[in-house]
């Protein structure tokens, strides 16, 4: 993803950053389910801890993209993908613990709790052999906040990316399961504005595509307003047109047998030069003086110590 500023021109060496540069939650371990290699009852019956929750989104919306804005009460800010923030307040008692959670979405999750970064993903698959991840968490008593943003960029996201539609999935074990369980427990989601996808160039390899995002990002940002999540699709194997031995349809959940990519905290190279009241133009020509200002060295403390300074109004 791509994120812009305007009216201001960096010249950067290379960035070398780890997927996402987050505080890791101490206390988090992964937690490996037993592999299933067979398809057997999976969505005719509950047959795993996860197929007990349901699968949350937006309401009002069908989590697909669809080329144009269907809603007019809280119209999605961003027409070309759909990113929504799921929040869950909770409580952890003394004596309680530790929490341990499955977790999958579509398209891609990222998963925090009180802000600190706990996984991604899922891997991944076919609907039909769709993945979960595991882990316990060990937190202290008291009141915490869990969250997960959730995307789907259809034709702006990699070729290798499969989708059935927009969802989000998470099943709490033990005394947890009332209070954050999806379906069980009431969660919040909003909208995510401020990102826009820049043209559809999958090219020869489909990785693809860049987006410039305006804010402070899809992770850190906050939607406009909260709304109670619904429902989109129930418990496997659960009552409705569905029974009588037929497969609840969408995804047939999978425990992940790969491991998490690594994620570590770098310091995401140096600036060389900061020009003020330009614009970023190829083949520039950089002066000695916009190489070695008091801009470059504020912005060299930013990025490697994380020193705070103020940039004032219209200075660029």
């Amino acid at each position: 993803m791509k994120r812009t500023m305007k009216k201001t021109a960096f010249a950067a060496a290379p960035a070398a950053c780890g997927a996402v540069c987050a505080a890791d939650l101490p206390g988090v371990a992964r937690v490996m389910r037993p592999a299933r290699v067979s398809r057997g009852d999976t969505n005719v019956r509950k047959i795993q801890p996860i197929d007990d929750a349901a699968w949350l989104w937006m309401p009002g919306d069908d989590g697909r993209l669809t080329g144009f804005e269907t809603r007019t009460d809280r119209p999605n800010p961003n027409p070309d993908v759909k990113f929504v923030k799921f929040r869950k307040t909770f409580e952890v008692r003394p004596g309680e613990g530790p929490l341990v959670v499955d977790v999958s979405a579509d398209e891609r999750f990222y998963l925090t709790i009180d802000g600190a970064f706990i996984a991604r993903g899922p891997n991944r698959a076919t609907v039909e052999n769709w993945q979960y991840q595991t882990y316990s968490v060990t937190l202290a008593p008291g009141d915490h906040v869990i969250v997960a943003v959730v995307w789907v960029l259809g034709d702006f996201g990699p070729l290798a990316q499969l989708s059935w539609r927009g969802g989000f999935i998470l099943k709490a074990d033990g005394v947890f399961d009332e209070r954050l369980t999806t379906g069980k427990a009431k969660w919040e989601v909003g909208w995510l504005g401020g990102i826009r996808a820049i043209g559809i160039d999958n090219g020869v390899w489909g990785t693809g595509n860049q987006f410039e995002m305006t804010g402070a990002g899809p992770y850190a940002g906050e939607p406009a307003d909260y709304v109670e999540a619904v429902g989109v699709r129930g418990p496997a194997g659960s009552k409705g047109p569905h029974i009588y031995g037929l497969r609840t349809p969408g995804w047939m959940l999978f425990p992940t047998q790969m491991p998490d990519q690594t994620e570590t905290r770098v310091a995401p190279g140096a600036f060389r030069a900061v020009a003020r009241g330009t614009t970023w133009r190829e083949n520039r020509t950089w002066s000695e003086a916009e190489t070695t200002s008091a801009d470059v060295d504020a912005f060299n403390r930013l990025i490697q110590s994380g020193e705070k300074f103020v940039i004032p109004a219209k200075i660029f």
